[in-house]
C-alpha cells in the first residue's frame, strides 16, 4: 500500500470489525509505502493510504 499525497498512512489489523483498542492485532503510521499481511478472519482498516497492486 502507499500513502495518499500529503497524508500520513495508517494501517490497522483487527481481530473483529469493531476496531476497538482491545481488538487491534497490529497498527502503524507510515510515510511512503508499506507491506502488510492480513490473514483469513482478520479485518483491515486504512486511513490516508490505499492498496496498490
Amino acid at each position: 500500500m502507499t500513502r495518499l499525497r500529503g497524508a500520513v498512512g495508517y494501517a490497522e489489523i483487527s481481530k473483529d470489525s469493531y476496531h476497538m483498542l482491545d481488538s487491534i492485532i497490529s497498527n502503524d503510521n507510515f510515510e511512503g509505502s508499506k507491506n502488510i499481511t492480513v490473514s483469513n478472519g482478520q479485518y483491515l482498516k486504512l486511513t490516508g493510504c490505499r492498496i496498490v497492486p
